[in-house]
């Protein structure tokens, strides 16, 4: 749960220095953490928080945070 929750405040911060140290989880053993940290950089690298919740690109999910986060 700490991962999942880290790995998505740097999903949320679209900071693209924070790339390099979730790289390092693509090669770890629980595969919860693998896709938690592939989600977040991808929504990282797309510049869309939203891809962190919304895994297949549905559209139909949304992660709002902060009034603005849905525009």
């Amino acid at each position: 749960m700490v991962r999942y929750r880290a790995c998505g405040l740097l999903a949320y911060s679209l900071r693209r220095d924070a790339i390099g140290p979730l790289k390092t989880l693509l090669n770890h053993r629980d595969p919860r953490t693998l896709a938690d940290a592939s989600a977040a950089i991808t929504a990282i690298e797309k510049q869309n928080h939203h891809l962190f919740i919304d895994r297949d690109a549905s559209g139909r999910t949304r992660w709002v945070v902060n009034e603005g986060d849905d525009d």
